[in-house]
């Protein structure tokens, strides 16, 4: 019986050893900015059911981001990659997805070109790009109005005609781009 217990340890051990052990990656996901200095690092860590485990950190797309032996994650371009920490030899492995955004690195406006009567409004649409890879919070825009007694704008970029004149409605991105489109205002 002693022999059979032996046997069934044995077979636990071996069983054990070739399906590796679990690697956990923290944090699971990680979006990185690229034009912010704060966001455009970070350093992951792994957890490993092995003590002293040795762990070799890779990024499935190197011009999206890479990685060094010890998990610390630079952004160099925008998109998605999955940056893996692996024990050697068929061990386990662990993934963290990060996603790196950019800054606007342009922004133009839409609008109707033909000139407003006093009262009446016109919106005005900006496009920044490349538009997928911002992300929500980096898309606000400040919009101002060079002569408020000619046409006024809302934080929308919604124009409202207020007296005869020319003026310019600017929308400007949180990294300081600017587009700027001309409004005549007739009575």
């Amino acid at each position: 019986m002693r022999g059979a217990a032996v046997l069934v340890l044995c077979a636990a051990l071996l069983t054990s050893c070739a399906e590796g052990s679990k690697v956990v990656v923290h944090p699971r996901r990680k979006n990185l900015t690229l034009g912010i200095s704060s966001v455009t690092a970070a350093q992951l860590s792994a957890e490993t059911e092995r003590e002293n485990a040795r762990l070799s950190w890779s990024s499935s797309d190197p011009d999206v981001a890479t990685v060094d032996g010890q998990g610390f994650v630079t952004a160099v371009g925008y998109g998605v990659t999955r940056v893996t920490a692996a024990e050697p030899e068929g061990g386990g492995r662990g993934v963290c997805t990060v996603k790196v955004y950019t800054l606007p690195q342009s922004i133009t406006l839409r609008g109707s070109d033909k000139a407003l009567r006093a009262g009446r409004k016109l919106s005005l649409q900006a496009r920044l790009e490349p538009g997928a890879h911002i992300q929500k919070q980096h898309r606000s825009l400040t919009w101002s109005s060079s002569d408020s007694d000619v046409a006024i704008v809302d934080s929308f970029g919604r124009v409202t005609a207020v007296g005869a004149g020319v003026c310019d409605i600017t929308a400007v991105t949180v990294n300081g781009l600017e587009a700027t489109r001309t409004v005549e205002v007739t009575d």
